[in-house]
């Protein structure tokens, strides 16, 4: 029965030398004899790095399930990787735990990304406030606009072309006439 600081010099030898096949047998064998948070994230790194994100999801999804993600940059990892398998309901759902829990920090980032989520999920009345909260804490307008392009899919006139005032208020567009373009369609 080989020791933990056995298989880890094993592991840390398959790492340095970037034989990451055979790592992962050795990465298994040390969850299943000492599940730990620190295995369970690594073995998800070392499948991303092979490229298999499906399988680089499992050991997140596992660590989540037991409490151990409990950093602002493990959960945004689940849920980008959740978000980027076609799973945005989900990647909502870690996100918005986060931020409850004041794990995520609500800085504009993470309110985006929880926009992104909740459109890609076409939740889009859910996409409003956290696309608010992301725009009114950016320095550019460019938030607004797609507060705007949402207002408009959901067919909510003024509060559209009230976005896109806000933007063009902020200023900092990235494409100025995608935001006049939104403001003749609201106002129309």
């Amino acid at each position: 029965e080989p020791r933990e600081n056995w298989l880890q010099l094993l592991l840390a030898l398959r790492l340095t030398r970037k034989e990451y096949k055979e790592a992962v047998p050795i990465l298994e064998t040390l969850l299943k004899q000492h599940p730990k948070k620190t295995y369970w994230l690594s073995l998800s790194t070392l499948y991303g790095a092979l490229g298999d994100y499906q399988k680089a999801l499992v050991p997140l999804q596992l660590a989540y399930a037991q409490g151990l993600l409990t950093q602002d940059a493990e959960l945004r990892r689940l849920a980008q990787l959740l978000l980027f398998l076609g799973l945005p309901h989900s990647a909502a759902n870690v996100l918005q735990k986060g931020l409850d829990d004041g794990v995520v920090e609500g800085n504009v980032d993470a309110w985006e990304m929880l926009s992104n989520c909740r459109i890609a999920a076409k939740e889009y009345e859910a996409a409003v406030p956290p696309l608010e909260r992301a725009a009114a804490l950016s320095d550019k307008g460019d938030l607004y606009v797609r507060l705007a392009q949402v207002h408009v899919q959901r067919e909510e006139w003024g509060q559209a072309s009230s976005a896109v005032e806000k933007a063009l208020g902020k200023g900092k567009l990235d494409d100025p006439a995608t935001a006049q373009l939104l403001m003749g369609i609201a106002l129309y």
